[in-house]
């Protein structure tokens, strides 16, 4: 139900926000049912768009070997720790798949990126890990918009190194600010 789907954050599924999608009949005995909204993990949705963008304007197939063999592998993935447990185990399995079917050139290798580097989880002030499903999150555009990147990026800094994680905090941006603005 295309015209009928919200896809902005809410912690669920969009699916789950059309009643005439989950509400349907059993296909056994014809009574009651509901459909479950989750059809797959988000995850696995995210786990190949990296060879799309190989080859973004490619009509025929999903990327050109040429395309791949002169962009990938990737040089450096950077990712939250929990992309380690979930996005990047389908990251991998998916190339690894293709690689042994032989869509993914030998010279690319069998694995999609040389480096991974674990940025640190960024909480909200609450300490809850700041996530589009729960809503929770600052908008880097609107912060940047507000303070500036040069501000943004300094306030990151100053939470905790980039490999650590950090608690979002307004007074932590507004010093950045007061920082910047003295030099």
């Amino acid at each position: 139900p295309e015209d009928r789907v919200n896809f902005l954050p809410t912690g669920r599924s969009p699916l789950e926000d059309v009643p005439e999608f989950v509400n349907t009949a059993c296909p056994k005995c014809g009574g009651p049912a509901k459909r479950d909204p989750d059809t797959m993990d988000t995850f696995v949705c995210s786990s190949w768009y990296y060879l799309r963008y190989v080859d973004p304007h490619n009509d025929r197939e999903p990327f050109a070997r040429s395309e791949a063999e002169k962009w990938l592998p990737i040089d450096l993935y950077i990712g939250g720790a929990e992309h380690a447990t979930g996005h990047l185990i389908y990251f991998r399995f998916v190339h690894k798949v293709l690689y042994d079917n032989g869509y993914i050139p030998k010279s690319v290798g069998d694995e999609p990126a040389l480096r991974l580097f674990n940025q640190g989880m960024v909480l909200d002030e609450h300490g809850e890990v700041m996530s589009k499903s729960k809503g929770n999150v600052v908008s880097p555009v609107e912060l940047i918009s507000e303070v500036g990147v040069d501000a943004a990026r300094v306030a990151l800094l100053f939470f905790a190194p980039p490999d650590k994680e950090i608690l979002w905090s307004k007074s932590g941006v507004r010093g950045a600010v007061r920082c910047l603005n003295r030099v």
